[in-house]
């Protein structure tokens, strides 16, 4: 009921709205047909602490996802994945960088690490501050992400601002951060072999890795820097100011 309450607020704002600021083309195309509103671009800004995460060597086979760990993220279809890449790289690692908890879901998660023979390959780290997860970007070999759903995650620009490639379901906005065989690689939801080839292909060619790394780096410097964003706000805001005078 909650939620079906907040839904009804948010859907009565939009048939309100005058002007929306839209992360994304993805939430344009939600709203569209619920608004009469103009919709204006403006992208989600990045902490710069990501931007001066330090520029080293990668530890390799390493997997980093980060989030809360629920359903909609679905942990589970990484950790499927990784028992797949596990048969060709043993090495691999997967840490994990959110709250996972004791019960419901989380122990769910966790009972899956320990059947499976996980628990020397996964590692959970429970939630960071931005400086520490600063500090796992830099040291992972990319950014993993399984949602299910997702609008704009701000995981995957973190992780472009520190130099690390991506590979992420193909939910939400996704396309829109991760540009396919550049940035990172883009796998259908729910699809654990798909998600584990996409992750080999990464961790077997650290010299591509590293362009992705580059390429995404060069897209998060372009677009979401939070000085950038600052001034897009600014100038929309002074441009209303002026049509309504």
């Amino acid at each position: 009921p909650e939620r079906d309450e907040e839904r009804e607020r948010q859907e009565q704002m939009a048939r309100q709205a005058r002007h929306i600021v839209a992360i994304n083309d993805y939430v344009i195309a939600q709203y569209r047909r619920r608004t009469a509103a103009t919709f204006h671009r403006i992208n989600l800004p990045i902490s710069d602490v990501f931007f001066q995460a330090p520029e080293r060597e990668p530890e390799p086979c390493t997997l980093l996802l980060v989030g809360g760990m629920n359903e909609r993220k679905d942990p589970m279809t990484l950790l499927h994945a990784l028992l797949h890449l596990r048969q060709r790289l043993p090495d691999a690692q997967l840490r994990i960088a959110g709250r996972v908890g004791e019960q419901g879901f989380g122990a769910r998660l966790r009972r899956f690490i320990a059947d499976n023979d996980l628990a020397g390959h996964v590692r959970l780290l429970g939630a960071l501050n931005q400086p520490q997860l600063a500090q796992e970007y830099a040291a992972c070999s990319l950014l993993v992400l399984s949602s299910r759903q997702e609008t704009s995650p701000t995981v995957i620009l973190e992780a472009m601002a520190a130099r690390r490639p991506v590979v992420a379901t193909d939910v939400g906005g996704v396309r829109e951060l991760v540009v396919e065989g550049q940035s990172g690689f883009v796998t259908p939801a729910g699809d654990s072999p798909a998600l584990a080839a996409a992750i080999e292909q990464v961790l077997r060619d650290p010299d591509r890795a590293r362009a992705m790394g580059r390429q995404g780096r060069a897209l998060a410097e372009a677009g979401y820097r939070c000085a950038l964003i600052g001034r897009q706000y600014a100038e929309l805001l002074a441009h209303l100011a002026q049509g309504a005078a």
